[in-house]
């Protein structure tokens, strides 16, 4: 998985690469247009965490190869939640 893919709903790219002994995903880009002072993380369930920048935040970590996926923990920050995350390479896709 590791390299840059387009998520989902073509909202950002991602890019997954080596973390130590796991796999990290970061967002590297925003496809859609932005405010002049950037994204922000305004869903998150942590008040303290909603001014960072959502450009370069760190979405996928703990990665690691089970069977043919990888298995780790997510955060969505559209949906402001983390979640146990599986990901697997579909043919020219990424899916979680």
């Amino acid at each position: 998985i590791e390299g840059n893919w387009q998520t989902e709903d073509g909202k950002a790219v991602v890019r997954f690469a080596q973390c130590g002994q796991a796999m990290c995903g970061r967002i590297v880009r925003l496809l859609t247009p932005q405010p002049p002072e950037g994204a922000h993380d305004v869903n998150n369930p942590e008040p303290d965490r909603r001014k960072r920048g959502l450009l370069g935040l760190r979405v996928f970590w703990a990665l690691v190869p089970s069977g043919e996926r990888y298995e780790g923990e997510g955060y969505s920050p559209s949906k402001g939640r983390y979640f146990d995350a599986q990901v697997w390479r579909d043919g020219s896709r990424v899916r979680v």
